[in-house]
């Protein structure tokens, strides 16, 4: 719980927030490693 999902490279760590559950830990691993793998953000100018 609280846990920060860090890619390691150029991440903003509190760019997003998720709250994960699931049947099991595995799942809920499973689940923030595709996070981690695919979660992007983007902005533009003036946002």
């Amino acid at each position: 719980m609280g846990d920060v999902l860090d890619a390691g490279g150029d991440v903003w760590p509190t760019a997003g927030r998720f709250l994960l559950s699931g049947e099991s830990a595995v799942s809920v691993e499973r689940d923030m490693e595709r996070i981690v793998n695919t979660y992007t953000l983007t902005t533009k100018a003036g946002d």
